[in-house]
């Protein structure tokens, strides 16, 4: 491991940060959480201790002893034994929903409607009818409601973007978005260094040592299985380079021992009208003793393949083989700067004497004939966590849309809203089509399920009275 990699692990766990209490700005946003859980930690308390705009003020979970406790471990000035309680707090601008998914949409709606901004963990809710109600209300009043897909936050999702799709069109969308926002200058998927794309292939297979037999991913009640979870990440990144959306063909569940609505596993063939074809597996029960997350694109002039995409920060390879094709402009490894996570565009390699080198951020180039193969490792100018973007891009938009700085135009944020509404339903429509290809039931919001399960066993009293 070398010194980089120290200082991205302590980054994560937020000892090298600059204040280690929630002390914020005065102008900082002030944010509120709902569930006094693990990922709350590093999603969100570990990394605004390296941003002042960020204040964590509260914290509400289910009973008041574990609040009070949770807060006094991360030095949150307040708790609250209910979540309901937290959301009449006048002093909090958002809240971070870290609860299980089928809670995600319940409280997602009570915070919209206490005018709160929300950051709600993957998936922003049980499926796309219920994602389509709230970003509708979030829309109508004006807030900004986000799904946290930490990873395309990372410089490393913007590089993986541009292989496959090529340089953003700022043309098109304001140029402060982030890269991953907007669209490609060129169209069809043929504007990046791969070309016309063909095939883009995703596994996100977590062992079964992580979660063990007894977690609440696998609980149906609260809207659990793979596809909730690691599905999540593995439509999203498919979705986010291929620049357009996809068809279901099929799909096929390994369920989780006796249930006949959860599942374990997921496989699905997935296509697209520009001739994309796609698969993806995505498991809570994988066999090895290490997470795969990899994903691999294939085009008309090369192919990428992407190891550690999710959490990049611990770790990443992005390995790209491609070809010249008339004036097809490569970028060299060596011109870049990965550690500033930028992009600089140098001449095409195409000297059939080319031999491999080593740059100094560490990518091996590799050229023969007029074919250059090179791997890189991207970690961003401040080598930082997916999570520290994440949640920089979040309360810096909240300072901009509530008039506390004026240094980026609010109507970027505005626009950011509106692609957070698409983005969210139109995951969760892929993730519909999945269930219903693998002959499943689709996921539903817990108070739903608890009512269903009411009347069935009513049902049931009323057969056995008769």
């Amino acid at each position: 491991m070398d010194l980089q990699q120290l200082v991205r692990v302590a980054n994560f766990l937020g000892v090298n940060a600059a204040r280690p209490t929630q002390q914020g700005h005065p102008n900082a946003a002030k944010i509120g959480i709902l569930g006094a859980s693990q990922v709350s930690t590093y999603a969100v308390i570990w990394p605004s201790r390296h941003l002042e705009a960020a204040n964590i003020a509260a914290v509400a979970a289910r009973s008041e002893g574990r609040a009070k406790m949770f807060a006094k471990q991360h030095g949150i000035p307040r708790s609250y034994g209910s979540y309901k309680e937290l959301l009449t707090d006048p002093d909090l601008d958002a809240v971070y929903i870290g609860l299980p998914n089928g809670l995600h949409g319940q409280w997602a709606r009570h915070a919209l409607e206490s005018g709160k901004h929300v950051l709600c963990e993957k998936p922003f809710c049980t499926n796309a009818a219920e994602a389509r109600e709230l970003q509708s209300l979030a829309l109508e009043k004006g807030l900004i409601c986000r799904e946290a897909f930490h990873y395309r936050e990372h410089p490393l999702a913007t590089r993986l973007r541009e292989i496959t799709l090529g340089p953003p069109c700022h043309s098109l969308e304001p140029p402060t978005l982030p890269q991953w926002m907007v669209p490609p200058a060129a169209a069809g998927g043929a504007g990046g260094l791969l070309g016309k794309l063909e095939s883009i292939d995703v596994q996100v297979l977590i062992p079964k040592w992580v979660f063990g037999d007894t977690n609440i991913r696998f609980l149906e009640e609260l809207a659990g299985g793979a596809m909730m979870d690691a599905g999540t990440y593995a439509v999203s990144i498919m979705r986010l380079l291929t620049g357009s959306e996809p068809r279901v063909e099929s799909a096929s569940a390994s369920m989780r021992p006796g249930s006949k609505v959860v599942d374990g596993a997921m496989r699905a063939r997935l296509s697209w009208d520009s001739g994309i074809a796609g698969t993806l597996h995505a498991s809570l029960q994988h066999e090895g003793w290490l997470p795969v997350t990899e994903v691999q694109v294939e085009g008309e002039r090369g192919c990428l393949t992407c190891k550690g995409f999710i959490v990049p920060f611990f770790g990443n390879s992005l390995r790209v083989t491609t070809t010249q094709a008339g004036s097809m402009v490569l970028s060299d490894p060596a011109a870049l700067s990965y550690d500033k996570g930028a992009a600089a565009t140098a001449a095409a390699m195409s000297n059939p004497a080319f031999t491999g080198s080593k740059s100094k951020q560490g990518e091996e180039k590799r050229g023969r004939g007029d074919q250059v193969q090179w791997t890189e490792r991207v970690f961003g100018e401040k080598q930082q966590t997916s999570y520290y973007h994440q949640l920089e891009r979040f309360t810096t938009d909240l300072q901009l849309l509530e008039g506390r700085r004026a240094d980026r135009d609010a109507g970027n944020v505005k626009a950011a809203c509106a692609f957070d509404a698409y983005d969210s339903v139109a995951n969760a429509a892929i993730l519909d089509a999945c269930f219903e290809a693998a002959g499943l039931p689709l996921r539903m919001p817990t108070a739903e399920w608890q009512q269903q399960q009411q009347q069935q066993q009513q049902q049931y009293q009323q057969q056995l009275e008769k």
